[in-house]
């Protein structure tokens, strides 16, 4: 998935993580790149994989346009995952995508496809046995899931006029990764933390994930349609012993009751707004861990697309643990 002949293609959310490496393969595979990014934004890597910077933001009506003017294909990768404030998930996931769905249809000349990168938060957890489907009625028990959900509906409502594809990613990991960086680095110092759900968790590595995007840019079955991105699911603890693995540690494992795991989810909003800087954990992720399965099924991409993810999560703890030790995240 994801050959061809180089396309002019353009990014959002292009400094964050998953954003970065598909700029990675985009300059790769010799596609001419344009990366929307704000006045605020770290460019480094950008600027030295030699993309070009459009300076503006999802919010600008009035300059998105001519932002993607010229485009054979937009991904959209950006996104808010943590804020203090439901309407600010609404404001960056829902209104952005919806200002961006209308400029790629306004401008001249305008791009034949959108992908949307979206979020298994918008399915709602599953358990195991009953693995989420994309057909399944979506039942997100956060903001952001309740956002992300709005935002794949705000794309989806002009696929009469513009092609439109859907990835529905499950957890990410890889090099980059800030989200799962604490757990890796409690595993590191010999801890771990038992949850007596043990919950099952869908997992991709991000490279995997890269390469499903390259191939909705392209596959014909992918129009007006959603893909979950996944590999294997894990449970808690075979996660936490392949990361120990990769570090050449067998943690100890501490039980955290669930009493205890909310109560460090409510001290993590009040400091959150104490500060004024919103957190990736509270207490409503708190209750998210505390429910026994988040896992997707992978069967409508292997059907239609002929995707499936092809990195051992023991290869992919591997390389992502050796990353945060050679910059230090560990």
């Amino acid at each position: 998935m994801g050959g061809g002949a180089p396309r002019r293609v353009v990014v959002t959310g292009a400094t964050g993580f998953v954003g970065s490496h598909l700029v990675d393969a985009l300059v790769g595979r010799g596609d001419r790149v344009r990366c929307l990014v704000r006045a605020s934004s770290r460019t480094d890597h950008l600027q030295a994989r030699g993309v070009e910077l459009a300076i503006t933001s999802l919010g600008d009506r009035e300059a998105l346009p001519a932002a993607v003017a010229g485009a054979d294909v937009v991904f959209h990768v950006a996104g808010l995952i943590k804020a203090l404030h439901a309407r600010d998930y609404v404001q960056a996931n829902v209104v952005g995508t919806r200002n961006l769905a209308q400029a790629c249809l306004t401008a001249q000349p305008g791009p034949r496809r959108l992908v949307v990168v979206s979020s298994q938060a918008a399915s709602g957890p599953a358990m195991p046995a009953r693995p989420a489907r994309e057909d399944d009625p979506p039942q997100p028990v956060s903001a952001y899931g309740h956002s992300k959900l709005a935002a794949e509906r705000e794309a989806l409502a002009v696929q009469d006029r513009l092609e439109v594809a859907i990835a529905r990613p499950s957890t990410v990991y890889g090099p980059r990764d800030e989200a799962l960086r604490p757990l890796f680095r409690l595993v590191a110092w010999g801890l771990a933390p038992g949850l007596r759900s043990d919950p099952a968790v869908s997992l991709i590595y991000v490279h995997d994930l890269v390469r499903l995007l390259l191939g909705l840019a392209d596959h014909p079955a992918a129009v007006g349609r959603a893909y979950f991105a996944a590999g294997p699911a894990l449970r808690l603890a075979e996660i936490v012993a392949l990361i120990g693995d990769s570090f050449g540690r067998r943690p100890w494992s501490i039980p955290v009751p669930d009493v205890a795991l909310v109560g460090a989810g409510l001290a993590a909003d009040l400091a959150s707004t104490l500060t004024g800087r919103p957190r990736p954990f509270g207490r409503r992720k708190a209750l998210e861990m505390l429910r026994a399965g988040w896992v997707c099924s992978t069967e409508r991409a292997e059907r239609e697309l002929g995707f499936r993810a092809e990195t051992p999560h023991a290869k992919g703890f591997d390389e992502t643990a050796a990353w945060y030790r050679e910059h230090g995240w560990e």
